[in-house]
């Protein structure tokens, strides 16, 4: 994950149904929250603009659309 913003504490992914077993940043589990089909993931740190750090999700279940990104929201 590459930060665009100028800080970065958090970061939000549309999760769907499926559900979230382990979140990890920069390899340390994060804490997380999934409100509303969303998964909020929590930084251990501010990440500041360009900045990167590794966010492993793993989840399991069957996408009913298949896995689909898009580009950032502006």
């Amino acid at each position: 994950l590459r930060a665009v913003a100028e800080t970065l504490s958090s970061v939000t992914f549309d999760r769907g149904a499926q559900a979230i077993d382990e979140v990890r940043v920069a390899g340390v589990a994060a804490r997380v929250e999934t409100p509303d089909g969303r998964l909020v993931v929590h930084l251990a740190r501010v990440v500041k603009r360009d900045e990167t750090v590794v966010v492993a999700v793993t989840y399991h279940g069957v996408p009913p659309h298949g896995l689909v990104f898009q580009p950032p929201r502006r």
